[in-house]
């Protein structure tokens, strides 16, 4: 049911800005699927690399990923031993998710054509992330086709969303970030929804998508609660109420990830998994005058990264490898000044918008200032959280794009161009990557 009922839903049912992509429902769908396979397709390809060449087998090696404790978790349903695994005070309900249903499509498969379980589950796990972030491209797909933008250039936006560095890796990694990337591109799919039509929906749909984002990782809560806001300001036009409903959505949210987290943690015999020392305390220290600087190079590193280089890896672990890879204290001036050009290109674009494409670019701005804000204080690989803000980084490159902008036509190619290039430098840089990494 909607929150809004009588003469105000009503009124609320004509769109205020309709959707002028100009494709039909069933386009739409078809085109939101392929994107969605060749998006699994890409990635679990990449999966399979690294997992051959054992890089799924430590923490820390692919930009201090965790995902030999995601990995475990996905296949065994265990914590991993680790404060920052999948069943955690940090990820309260990642293998909660994600372990049940790959137990049962593997009891389900095997009991069809006689095959071990086991080593099943662990190929069904490593296709956990590519499966996530086709999730998520389909839902950017459609987010770009509702705020009007035609078919064939919301593929390309589509194609710039894949080939950004951020979901190239980590939509490939059994980690929790693939999870947050599915997750915020279904929420800033509800808000558009919201913003082009006044019509806010179904409160458990946007209570739904909370409780997963919050499940992944809690600090998530904070862009729901923004995004919520947004969307029920818009559909009420009224703060008190909108802080009201927000507040009771968030509340919510967080009720049913912590009884799911319980309840599902007791079934695993791992409550004492939720209450584990968070032992990385050198990760808690505010370096703000360096933060200030880093997180904006950061961001166009989510695009754009230099090719990657290797450090020592901080692990006790030091098989099969002693290093890990990292973009961390590099530059690259083309790199980063392309980027930040289309940056500050869809800023000043912003100006001739109309007023839902501006409050989509306004709460992507506000997502992105709590990640920054956050991360003065919280994070040494700033690359490892990217997923966390990439959407609420590229979605104002859609007003590049819409036919508001004077200058959209050279917008639409411009960002299909930094797709291009962006997919280039994915290519040297995993080349790059495979070449240090030993085949096991």
């Amino acid at each position: 049911m909607s929150i809004r009922s009588g003469s105000e839903a009503v009124a609320a049912r004509t769109p205020l800005a309709p959707p002028r992509s100009g494709s039909r429902p069933a386009a739409r769908l078809a085109a939101a699927l392929l994107t969605a396979l060749f998006t699994f397709t890409l990635h679990h390809q990449v999966a399979l690399e690294l997992d051959s060449r054992r890089s799924f087998e430590q923490i820390n090696v692919l930009f201090e990923a965790d995902a030999a404790w995601f990995l475990e978790g996905f296949v065994w349903g265990s914590s991993g031993g680790s404060p920052f695994g999948g069943r955690s005070r940090v990820h309260p309900n990642v293998t909660n998710m994600v372990n049940p249903p790959l137990r049962i499509a593997a009891a389900g498969i095997c009991s069809i054509v006689r095959c071990d379980a086991e080593p099943l589950r662990h190929q069904l796990a490593l296709a956990v992330a590519p499966a996530f972030m086709a999730v998520a491209a389909a839902f950017v797909l459609l987010t770009a086709l509702e705020l009007g933008i035609p078919l064939h250039w919301s593929l390309a936006f589509a194609g710039l969303h894949a080939a950004s560095f951020s979901n190239f890796l980590f939509g490939s990694i059994p980690e929790s970030y693939p999870l947050s990337g599915a997750g915020y591109a279904a929420l800033f799919y509800l808000l558009t929804r919201t913003l082009t039509t006044r019509e806010i929906g179904l409160a458990a749909l946007w209570v739904g998508v909370g409780v997963f984002l919050v499940g992944v990782t809690v600090t998530n809560v904070v862009p729901f609660a923004i995004a919520a806001t947004a969307a029920t300001y818009w559909s009420r036009r009224a703060w008190r109420s909108a802080l009201q409903v927000s507040a009771l959505w968030t509340t919510a949210a967080v009720a049913l990830t912590a009884v799911l987290s319980v309840a599902l943690s007791a079934v695993y015999g791992e409550l004492t998994a939720l209450t584990a020392e968070l032992g990385q305390m050198r990760e808690v220290a505010p370096r703000i005058a360096e933060r200030v600087i880093e997180f904006p190079v950061a961001l166009t590193q989510t695009v754009l990264p230099p090719f990657p280089t290797t450090m020592d890896i901080i692990s006790v672990i030091k098989e099969p490898y002693s290093f890990q890879f990292t973009v961390h204290n590099q530059f690259s001036a083309w790199r980063f000044a392309l980027v930040a050009a289309m940056i500050a290109w869809a800023a000043v674009g912003q100006r001739r918008q109309p007023p839902h494409m501006r409050g989509l670019v306004g709460v992507c701005a506000a997502i992105l200032a709590f990640n920054w804000t956050m991360h003065l204080f919280f994070g040494e690989q700033l690359m490892l959280y990217s997923q966390h803000w990439q959407t609420a980084l590229l979605l104002p490159f859609l007003a590049l794009m819409h036919p508001a902008f004077g200058q959209y036509r050279t917008g639409r190619w411009a960002v299909a161009g930094l797709a291009i290039v962006a997919g280039w430098n994915d290519y040297r840089a995993l080349q790059s990557m495979l070449g240090m990494l030993t085949a096991g």
